[in-house]
């Protein structure tokens, strides 16, 4: 017997009304750190409010409590709530 878990997520943020595999307008990538925290590691792109509150909407359904993110060289822990 076998888990399998998915512990790196690629998230690619899209214009209203387009889905994959047309072109994405941002990028980050998310590594799962335990069963309640993601580690947002990389981001790219043009990023909205609006898309911030559907990643964490997403992660928060997943089960994530928390935030790890780094910005100007400093990893912070923030509640998931602090994106919606």
């Amino acid at each position: 017997m076998i888990h399998v878990q998915p512990i790196v997520f690629t998230v690619r943020f899209y214009e209203e009304g387009k889905i994959y595999p047309d072109p994405f307008i941002a990028v980050a990538t998310v590594q799962l750190m335990g069963a309640y925290t993601i580690y947002v590691g990389a981001m790219n792109g043009k990023i909205n409010r609006q898309n911030l509150r559907d990643m964490a909407k997403y992660f928060k359904d997943f089960g994530i409590k928390y935030v790890l993110a780094q910005r100007h060289g400093v990893v912070k822990q923030f509640p998931i709530e602090d994106y919606l």
